[in-house]
């Protein structure tokens, strides 16, 4: 008899262990983190003239009268069928509240003629605005190489030394910027809308002709900092033009990059 208690005694040991661990969560691991947004949405429409940016960081509403813009929060896209659609709060003295609906069908530009990938409905409080848009990667994250350049005035480079720029790389990220040699850790971006006419003729004395640039058209600038300063290398200012080319200016050289690959 004795043996056989022993062995009873074991057996439900056991048991009791093994109902134990079945209870234990074995999954110590955090979840993987949710990969950062690197795609830029675009709405515009024309009379009245209006654009909505929608970034990974924010939301940006302009107007003629206001080409800086208003800002809200960024907040992530809901699906409805072919449609996307954004909701958040301007930062306004009226809180005025967003929605912008991106539908996935074909879309013209009454006046450019140009055809977009989703046609746009933007409600601005009481306001209802129409356009299209557009889906592009979040500038300047990503890869990114020089593979042309213009010197539309005075420059201390020569065309050979210029040209002897063409094929170099940089890249933007969360955590790193990188130009040439040069490099940026835990970098921050800082973009806003120009007049064109005015930033090359003020800050660069170059014809806006030099880049067919229209009265009044807007060009995205883009600052680069490192720990709360400016990164006064090159590619550390970024000018975004009306059609997406992308120059970064040095030594009165419009390096023009084209991206290689966007930021994951």
């Amino acid at each position: 008899m004795r043996p056989l208690l022993v062995v009873a005694t074991l057996l439900l040991v056991c048991g009791c262990t093994r109902r134990e661990s079945a209870n234990v969560d074995t999954n110590t691991q955090p979840p993987p983190p949710v990969p950062a947004d690197t795609t830029t949405y675009v709405a515009r429409g024309n009379e009245p003239f209006w654009a909505l940016e929608v970034t990974p960081s924010e939301v940006v509403f302009r107007e003629p009268e206001n080409i800086d813009g208003v800002r809200g929060a960024y907040a992530s896209p809901t699906r409805d069928g072919t449609r996307l659609i954004f909701r958040t709060t301007l930062r306004d003295s009226a809180a005025t509240p967003v929605e912008l609906t991106l539908d996935e069908r074909p879309c013209q530009d009454s006046m450019s003629g140009f055809g977009f990938a989703y046609t746009a409905t933007a409600r601005i409080g009481e306001r209802m605005l129409q356009g299209c848009g557009e889906q592009r990667p979040a500038t300047p994250r990503g890869e990114w190489t020089v593979i042309g350049h213009r010197i539309p005035a005075i420059s201390a480079m020569s065309e050979a030394e210029a040209s002897a720029w063409h094929g170099r790389t940089a890249s933007y990220s969360s955590g790193l910027a990188v130009f040439g040699s040069d490099t940026c850790r835990s970098p921050s971006y800082h973009s806003r809308q120009v007049r064109g006419d005015s930033l090359l003729t003020v800050d660069y004395r170059v014809a806006p002709g030099a880049f067919d640039l229209k009265p009044g058209v807007t060009i995205r600038r883009i600052e680069v900092q490192c720990t709360g300063s400016a990164w006064t290398v090159p590619g550390g200012t970024l000018l975004e033009m009306p059609n997406g080319s992308l120059f970064t200016v040095w030594d009165g050289v419009f390096f023009e990059l084209r991206r290689s690959a966007p930021s994951p």
